[in-house]
Formats: structure tokens, C-alpha cells, sequence
């Protein structure tokens, strides 16, 4: 399934800071979104998530907490 974007994507980036730090913060974004959107569409089954997004299911839970998506 595809997402289509009404805007660019690229403009809400905060690219401030040093380029590690732009790239930590876009990277967990996009697994925030990642999850959040996985975890939809499995109906909340963290197994079935985690087998789809090929991580461990203690990662993905690791993933879950920090992104406050429980």
C-alpha cells in the first residue's frame, strides 16, 4: 500500500544540529511510524509484528516502550 503525500515530506525534517543527530532523530520517526503502522494492521499482535518487520520480539517490545506506543 502506498502513501501519498499532499506536501513534501522532506520539509518537515528538522535537520538541525550535527548530521548524526539529524539522522537519529529521522531514523526513529520513521521506525515510530513504522511500528505504529504495523502494529495496525496485525491488530496489536507484537509476534506477528515482529516476525513481519524481521526483529526480535524483544527489540520490537524495546522499540514499543520508547516510542510510548503501548
Amino acid at each position: 500500500r502506498r502513501v501519498l503525500f499532499r506536501s513534501d515530506p522532506w520539509d518537515s525534517l528538522d535537520l538541525s544540529g550535527t548530521l548524526a543527530d539529524a539522522t537519529r532523530r529521522t531514523v526513529a520517526e520513521l521506525e515510530r511510524r513504522k511500528i505504529r503502522q504495523a502494529l495496525k494492521e496485525a491488530s496489536g499482535n507484537v509476534g506477528r509484528v515482529a516476525e513481519a518487520l524481521q526483529v526480535s520480539y524483544k527489540l520490537l517490545l524495546q522499540k514499543i516502550r520508547e516510542y510510548g506506543l503501548t
